[in-house]
């Protein structure tokens, strides 16, 4: 194992991971997590890396560009062919409908043949963005496939996202600041109120220094007090969870894009819907034509709300 791979997260982004992307993740698997994340090279608070519990065991999902990430050093070249029903081939597919399979051959260095993976439409077809892009979605099945094949060593246990459209896999939800309930005002008999306070006094004193306290919940009346109930949960700010993690490594118009989504406030999942409005993956391009519409308040709130720049549930 490499000195990299030999380090461990600190308190702090455990905790993060914990009440984000690790969210339902037991001990053992949230270690998985954070092994498999450090070996790999992957960033699960930048969206490169989740993990989803089935069983004992939870299924790892990256993204193309994440598989990319991992191999980038020893990839070599990447070819892609898409295939009509009738067998017929062609690189780029432009018909409107769908394409029936798409083949992908990566070359790694050192290797002297490329290794191929083939895709049918019909067997991964899912969700809208496979109505919408059909031969992105496919292409990427394929793309992850031939990866994980030609760089086993590399990708063994990873899958991308739309390779498990079809089993129904989602991504878990980032955890995001309970609403306030508004506080009813009424009168309290002023010995009630002394034992509330004491009551409240007592759980702070006890866990002091050790969890966050939530807020405690008003007794139903007065008159008929029931015993405070408490509820702790890890140190970790909520709000954190929703912001968009500061990041150095973007640059040019995705730099540009993503200075811009944090300065108006665009969320984790926010970034991920405009993601998906970009066709899965935001070039340079789409960035450029982006960055308009994350000045426009309106249009932050659509995607904050899992809805397109216009309005349109993804």
């Amino acid at each position: 194992m490499s000195p990299e791979a030999s380090a461990r997260w600190d308190d702090h982004t455990k905790k993060l991971v914990a009440a984000t992307v690790g969210k339902g993740l037991d001990a053992a698997n949230l270690a998985l997590l954070e092994h498999m994340a450090i070996s790999r090279g992957l960033d699960p608070l930048n969206n490169e890396l989740y993990a989803i519990p089935k069983g004992n065991r939870a299924t790892f999902i990256t993204s193309i560009n994440g598989m990319l990430k991992v191999v980038a050093a020893q990839l070599d070249g990447v070819d892609v062919i898409f295939y009509d029903a009738e067998a017929n081939s062609t690189p780029v597919w432009l018909p409107k409908a769908p394409p029936a399979a798409c083949a992908v051959t990566v070359y790694r260095r050192g290797c002297s043949r490329g290794f191929t993976s083939a895709a049918r439409f019909d067997d991964y077809k899912g969700s809208n963005l496979w109505q919408k892009m059909p031969s992105t979605m496919i292409r990427k099945v394929a793309l992850a496939a031939a990866l994980r094949l030609g760089f086993s060593d590399l990708l063994g246990g990873l899958y991308a996202q739309e390779e498990m459209d079809q089993a129904g896999f989602t991504r878990p939800e980032a955890s995001s600041p309970a609403p306030k309930s508004e506080k009813k005002v009424t009168k309290a008999d002023p010995e009630e109120g002394q034992k509330m306070a004491a009551a409240q006094n007592a759980i702070k004193e006890a866990f002091a220094g050790k969890e966050v306290e939530t807020e405690m919940k008003e007794a139903p009346s007065v008159s008929t007090p029931e015993p405070v109930k408490t509820e702790t949960v890890p140190a970790v700010d909520a709000k954190v969870s929703d912001d968009l993690p500061e990041r150095t490594d973007l640059k040019g118009a995705i730099g540009a894009l993503y200075k811009q989504a944090r300065l108006s406030g665009l969320t984790v999942d926010g970034w991920s819907t405009l993601e998906k409005q970009c066709g899965g993956e935001i070039t340079s391009s789409s960035a450029a034509k982006a960055l308009p519409a994350l000045k426009n308040e309106e249009k932050v709130a659509h995607l904050n709300a899992g809805r397109t720049t216009t309005g349109v549930a993804i």
